[in-house]
């Protein structure tokens, strides 16, 4: 696989080499130690790890499923576990895919656009598959139901699987998580998204969509551009963080200045680097950004930098 990967990066795109991202994995362990994933541990590829938001909405922090370790090259956002998005609790990953699986796997079908709008006109109990609504002109089975206002704690999305004129009931799966009231907003529409994707699985693709964006803004950068970009314009999340692995004299999961030393070291300079994320979380922006500034500078001969910084 090494030659593989030599070769891609050596002689794809007219020699200036195709981008190669892998997950680091979803098994919270240290790479180093585990070798669990020896595709994205390889120099020429790009490990990544992933991100989420703490239980506050706000802070950037590690998905606690998460592998990590010295070849980590940046994180993406994804979701905070293996579960749906259930803010505070967990935050999950929304993907654009229609595939439902038997509803005891707990997708959490999505609707895309609300084509109808109406509210419930009976109070709804958690762990209810049939709610009453003030309308149901235009609901059928098969179309995503969304109580809620999206994005706000509480709020779930459901598939329709019937609708009764009659009642004015809609019966849906799988069942609620939550109690909702009378009067809560309810938007029907095509399912379109589910909630529950996550782990670095998910993370690597953003990556890859972001690679993607960079070279459109600059076809002549380099597979090594493209990850020098990603490093330098990603955002060093949880700067202050002490993680620790399994014992507190381990510092795993610190933030290391170019000299390795950590946070709470004499001369430490500042983050640069860490085995949770890398050299930080993508900003994307940023790096479709710094791609088109050096659009026109970008020479396909440059020199192929060695090995990327390692942590610890």
């Amino acid at each position: 696989m090494s030659a593989t990967f030599d070769v891609l990066t050596d002689r794809g795109r007219d020699g200036k080499g195709v981008l190669l991202f892998f997950s680091a994995g979803n098994d919270n362990k240290d790479l180093d130690e585990t070798f669990t994933r020896p595709w994205a541990m390889y120099e020429r590829c790009f490990c990544v790890s992933a991100s989420t938001l703490a239980n506050d909405g706000v802070t950037e922090t590690k998905a606690k499923i998460s592998s990590y370790g010295s070849t980590v090259d940046f994180c993406a956002p994804s979701s905070s576990g293996d579960a749906h998005h259930d803010p505070p609790t967990h935050y999950g990953a929304h993907t654009a895919t229609t595939l439902l699986r038997p509803p005891w796997l707990d997708d959490h079908p999505l609707p895309g656009h609300p084509d109808r709008l109406t509210n419930l006109t009976r109070a709804a109990a958690a762990v209810a598959d049939t709610v009453t609504v003030d309308t149901v002109a235009g609901l059928a089975a098969g179309q995503a139901i969304l109580f809620g206002a999206p994005g706000a704690a509480g709020t779930e999305g459901r598939q329709i699987t019937a609708v009764d004129p009659a009642t004015n009931q809609v019966r849906f799966q799988p069942t609620l998580d939550h109690a909702h009231e009378v009067g809560t907003a309810v938007a029907v529409g095509p399912f379109s998204h589910v909630s529950n994707f996550g782990g670095t699985s998910y993370a690597a693709p953003v990556c890859a969509g972001i690679g993607a964006l960079m070279l459109s803004a600059n076809p002549q950068l380099r597979w090594h551009q493209v990850r020098d970009i990603l490093r330098t314009t990603a955002v060093k999340i949880d700067p202050d963080n002490t993680h620790t692995a399994s014992h507190p004299a381990l510092t795993t999961g610190r933030w290391r200045d170019a000299a390795g030393r950590i946070s709470t070291d004499p001369g430490y300079t500042g983050p640069l680097v860490s085995e949770f994320y890398g050299f930080g979380r993508v900003d994307a922006a940023a790096a479709v950004r710094q791609a088109q500034a050096m659009a026109g500078s970008t020479k396909s001969s440059d020199n192929v930098p060695q090995t990327s910084v390692a942590s610890g």
